[in-house]
C-alpha cells in the first residue's frame, strides 16, 4: 500500500542480512588465514630468535640439540621501504635457496621460489608502495650500517597473511655487508618430555637468545586471539543486525496498525458497527 515504506523496509532487511553475512565471512576468513599460515607456510616445530646476528656456528650448535632432526637459518632485517613519495615500515626475511621450514606461498597454496637476486614481495605491500615486477625500491635497515639500498622487485605474490618480503639468504647478507649472519633458526624435531626439559635448560644458557617459540603454542595463541575474539565480534554484529531487522519490521507494523485504527475510526464515524 505504501511503496516508499516497503522499499525502506526491504533496504533495512538487506542491511541486516549483509551484516550477518559479513560477520560470518570475516570469522571464516580469519580461521582459514591462521590455518593457511601454519599448514602451508610454516613447517617448523620450534623457533630460536636471536637478539643480535650470529654466524653459522649457532646453526651447527642448534642441530646438536636433543630431539632436533633438522635446522634452517633465516635472516630478518627490519627496514624502511621507500618508493618516491610512498614509504612503509617492514622487514625482509632472508631464506636459503630451497627452504623446507618456511615456504612462501601464493593464495592458492602454491610454493613460490625465492629469487636469487631482488625481492619477493606480497601484493598488498607492493600496492601500498605502488610497485610492480621489475621496479626498484629503496630500503634502509633500522640497525647496523643503515645504508640505503636500491633493489629490484623480482616477483609479487598474492598472500593471505601480512606484508611479507622475502629474499635469498646470501643475497640479503651481501646487501647489508654481512657474511652468513643469522637472526632466526627454525627447528624441526619430535621431543620426548625429557628431551624437552634438556632442550629448555640448554637454550637458557645462550647469551644472545631473545626468545624460544613452540609453533603449536603460537598456533593455539593465534586461534585464541584472532578466532575467539572474532567470534565475539560476530555475535555482537548478529545482535546489531537483529535490532535492524526488528526495528524496521516493528516500525512498519506500528505505522500500519495506526493507519488501520484511523480507517476503522473513520468507518465508525460514518455509522458502521464494529
Amino acid at each position: 500500500r505504501n511503496k516508499g515504506r516497503t522499499m525502506i523496509g526491504l533496504l533495512c532487511a538487506a542491511m541486516g542480512a549483509a551484516l550477518v553475512f559479513m560477520a560470518l565471512a570475516m570469522a571464516n576468513s580469519i580461521s582459514y588465514m591462521v590455518f593457511f599460515q601454519f599448514n602451508n607456510v610454516i613447517h617448523s616445530d620450534y623457533t630460536l630468535n636471536i637478539r643480535d646476528e650470529v654466524d653459522y656456528g649457532a646453526l651447527y650448535e642448534a642441530k646438536r640439540l636433543p630431539g632436533i632432526t633438522y635446522a634452517e637459518p633465516a635472516l630478518l632485517v627490519p627496514c624502511n621501504f621507500k618508493n618516491g613519495p610512498y614509504h612503509k615500515k617492514g622487514a625482509i626475511t632472508g631464506l636459503i635457496k630451497k627452504p623446507k621450514l618456511v615456504t612462501p606461498c601464493n593464495i592458492k597454496g602454491q610454493q613460490i621460489k625465492i629469487p636469487s637476486t631482488g625481492l619477493l614481495m606480497t601484493k598488498r605491500l607492493a600496492k601500498l608502495l605502488h610497485l610492480d615486477i621489475g621496479d626498484t625500491v629503496d630500503f634502509t635497515p633500522v640497525k647496523g650500517l643503515r645504508q640505503t639500498h636500491k633493489v629490484p622487485i623480482s616477483n609479487i605474490i598474492n598472500s593471505t597473511f601480512g606484508l611479507s618480503v622475502f629474499a635469498n639468504f646470501k643475497y640479503l647478507n651481501h646487501l647489508i655487508s654481512e657474511e652468513s649472519a643469522i637472526s632466526k633458526i627454525q627447528l624441526r624435531g619430535k621431543l620426548t618430555p625429557q628431551q624437552n626439559k634438556t632442550l629448555l635448560s640448554r637454550i637458557k644458557k645462550y647469551p644472545k637468545l631473545a626468545s624460544f617459540t613452540e609453533i603449536k603454542t603460537d598456533e593455539k595463541l593465534m586461534q585464541t586471539t584472532f578466532v575467539k575474539n572474532m567470534n565475539t565480534m560476530v555475535y555482537m554484529m548478529i545482535i546489531f543486525a537483529a535490532i535492524i531487522f526488528l526495528g524496521s519490521i516493528l516500525n512498519s507494523s506500528l505505522i500500519s496498525i495506526s493507519e488501520r485504527q484511523m480507517e476503522i475510526a473513520t468507518f465508525r464515524v460514518l455509522g458502521y458497527s464494529p
